[in-house]
């Protein structure tokens, strides 16, 4: 007897499952696309401050700190404009691990701000680089001279 329901309602589930589950699909791959306004478009140092040196505000594309910093601790500030990943920075080559990181809001877009602790630092150059989340997932870096 259940053979005969099942037989008689398998047809209908079907007709059911295909007409709903393409439909289903496409919205999902819709939700999952990558949105080009999340697309990470710059990086930039945001700040340098030292245990010697007040902080410091780069301009875009500086080689260099104009200041000279060093002491027990070394803070540098990192902005991604959009959303990016694997944020990763070095100094002297040494590989470092952000103490802090926080969403911000540039001028109507979204980013991040993260800040990078150095102990017992002198001068060096340090690098940063984050990947975007949208395809080709470019990754995007700066650098700077921090005296």
């Amino acid at each position: 007897m259940w053979r005969l329901a099942v037989a008689l309602c398998l047809p209908l589930f079907t007709q059911a499952a295909e007409s709903w589950l393409p439909q289903r699909i496409e919205g999902l791959d819709r939700a999952l696309a990558p949105r080009p306004e999340l697309a990470l478009s710059e990086v930039r140092i945001a700040a340098v401050a030292s245990a010697v040196a007040a902080e410091e505000q780069p301009a875009a594309g500086a080689a260099s700190t104009r200041t000279d910093h060093g002491g027990a601790w070394l803070r540098v500030d990192t902005v991604e404009v959009g959303q990016g990943r694997e944020p990763m920075a070095s100094f002297n080559g040494r590989p470092l691990r952000y103490s802090s990181r926080e969403p911000v809001n540039l001028n109507g877009r979204s980013g991040w701000r993260t800040r990078w602790m150095i102990e017992a630092a002198e001068a060096g150059l340090f690098r940063f680089q984050a990947t975007s989340p949208v395809k080709p997932w470019p990754v995007l870096t700066t650098q700077i001279y921090i005296r």
